[in-house]
């Protein structure tokens, strides 16, 4: 089977660059339809141009995230060509500009576009990929999508560069991490204040990495608390992210309680599974399908700075507990690596052939 990569996609985002690896793994050809032309006419001419010259080779039309201001040419050409197509609805635009980053309101022309721009691109894909069921279920009741038109993959931590750290330790301190882009979703800010609340508890520090353009409150947080237990690194390479996460102790995932980080499960989340650290998420419907509270996974409150320092402090005291939830989480591996990921795909588009 060859897939058609489609639209104006980076290879080397996460989404996208474990699917890559994971069909690589299944020996699967792919085919990059690729273009980062900002112009319409521009983009949508070379997109057309590249799927043009490879059109007899391509059995499947993947508009890969973020897709959805692609998906109209993708539907043309795999109605031209006779094509299935499938889009990669990983996030909503109208749930991130209108109520993640707040840009623009849910009545404004922009916000009002924005949600048309992902029921269209939902409305014409022949079948969608979501990260959670949780997804699926709130794309399907805001853009009246039928249900059975998704299918979750997870997004997966990349098990081609974030793994265990085999060294041990003996340091006295143990370290507790966050990482990702700030925004309401993440909740970097309740991390921060988590950190300020446990200050007296000197064996612990808090390991703050991530930024954002657009999203300040967490920066500014941190220059109004200062916690003197907590340090920031900003953005890190992958490379240098893997390492630090690997010479953690505690990894947590994100806390917003808007409904997009309710009905997600992070990157970062994965990550901590790979390399076997003991995760602390936000309780959600998206969170629990994957995680058991207290067996796999320790739940917090969304937006609860003080119900994570309690839960921080309870996985600080107990080595049993931390090893429980790091055995239990690792029996989940088999079915989030990157090729098996790419398999459930790969059954997608079987199925629509």
């Amino acid at each position: 089977m060859n897939i058609c990569f489609f639209g104006s996609y980076q290879k080397t985002y996460s989404r996208n660059k474990i699917l890559l690896d994971g069909l690589l793994k299944n020996n699967v050809k792919v085919i990059h339809c690729n273009s980062h032309y900002g112009f319409f006419f521009q983009r949508y001419w070379e997109l057309a141009d590249f799927f043009w010259r490879n059109k007899q080779a391509i059995d499947v039309i993947y508009v890969a995230f973020p897709g959805q201001l692609d998906m109209p040419l993708g539907w043309a050409l795999g109605k031209l060509f006779r094509k299935p197509v499938v889009l990669d609805m990983y996030y909503s635009m109208y749930d991130t500009f209108v109520f993640d980053r707040k840009t623009f309101t849910p009545k404004s022309f922009r916000g009002r576009a924005y949600y048309y721009i992902d029921k269209l691109a939902a409305t014409l894909a022949d079948h969608i990929i979501t990260d959670t069921h949780s997804h699926a279920s709130h794309f399907s009741k805001l853009f009246k999508i039928p249900k059975e038109k998704f299918t979750r993959i997870f997004v997966g931590g990349d098990d081609a560069v974030f793994r265990p750290n085999t060294r041990k330790h003996d340091r006295k301190n143990l370290i507790v991490e966050f990482h990702g882009m700030f925004s309401r979703a993440q909740g970097a800010e309740y991390f921060i204040e988590a950190a300020k609340l446990l200050e007296w508890e000197r064996n612990l520090k808090f390991l703050l990495i991530g930024d954002s353009t657009h999203y300040l409150l967490p920066k500014e947080k941190l220059a109004e608390l200062q916690p003197k237990n907590l340090t920031y690194l900003g953005e890190v390479s992958l490379s240098r992210l893997a390492q630090l996460v690997a010479a953690a102790d505690i990894c947590v995932g994100h806390f917003g309680s808007i409904v997009k980080a309710k009905n997600a499960i992070s990157n970062k989340t994965f990550h901590a599974i790979f390399s076997a650290k003991p995760i602390i998420v936000m309780d959600s419907q998206a969170n629990r399908e994957l995680f058991v509270n207290g067996v796999s996974a320790l739940f917090v409150r969304p937006g609860d700075a003080r119900d994570l320092a309690q839960k921080i402090r309870l996985l600080s005291k107990s080595q049993k507990l931390r090893r429980k939830l790091v055995d239990n989480a690792s029996k989940l591996l088999p079915m989030l690596t990157n090729e098996y990921l790419a398999s459930q795909l790969i059954q997608v588009f079987f199925s629509l052939k």
